[in-house]
């Protein structure tokens, strides 16, 4: 069995159902993970909050140049 945490669909599903324990050990030193959207104009940030709580934000993409 593989585990694709890398693909965007399995992480926007997997991150919000972690208990605190498990989010705690699948982030380690990481600050936040980021993961496409369905809507192409966007992304989720995934990030720890306060202690036990994760935070999901969508953020708008921005164009550089």
């Amino acid at each position: 069995m593989l585990f694709r945490y890398y693909d965007p669909r399995v992480l926007r599903v997997f991150l919000p159902a972690l208990s605190a324990a498990d989010a705690a050990d699948f982030f380690g030193p990481v600050a936040a993970f980021a993961a496409e959207s369905d809507d192409p104009s966007a992304f989720h940030l995934f990030r720890r909050g306060e202690p036990g709580r994760l935070v999901k934000e969508a953020e708008p993409l921005r164009s550089f140049g």
